[in-house]
């Protein structure tokens, strides 16, 4: 794990980028690459597969109300009147698509695999702002 550190440190080196991040911040942020565009994309692709792309798409941007809640919890952000409306409004929308009636009834465990995606995409999210906002990690 420290030689993949120092290869992925030496490759941001030599490009010329300049970055200073700890092995600790490394590990977090590997952690949400795996998390988030990992198990998120992987789900997102199975999602698209049983529920359709439309459902898919509608269910699996809900990950930004992830984020909200996550950050109010655990990073201590501060949410505003307008934003809670918005994100009940948002949610209302999601639930009409889910809700929506079709020909076939759809299982549960797809409907499980279409939110996978939101948490997952919502945790990377999270995990990225707490790497790169505390100072003893990053």
């Amino acid at each position: 794990m420290e030689a993949m550190y120092h290869g992925v440190l030496s490759v941001v080196l030599i490009s010329g980028v300049n970055v200073n991040i700890s092995f600790i911040g490394f590990l977090f942020i590997l952690a949400s690459a795996i998390i988030g565009p990992g198990i998120g994309d992987i789900a997102y692709t199975a999602s698209i597969r049983r529920v359709g792309a439309g459902r898919a798409v509608t269910i699996g941007y809900t990950y930004v109300f992830v984020s909200q809640i996550l950050a109010t919890l655990l990073l201590g952000e501060k949410l505003s009147i307008q934003l809670i409306i918005g994100t009940i409004l948002a949610l209302l929308g999601v639930y009409l698509v889910y809700m929506e009636k079709t020909e076939e009834n759809i299982p549960s465990e797809t409907k499980i695999i279409a939110i996978i995606p939101a948490i997952a995409w919502g945790i990377g999210s999270v995990v990225n702002k707490f790497t790169l906002c505390k100072p003893h990690i990053s």
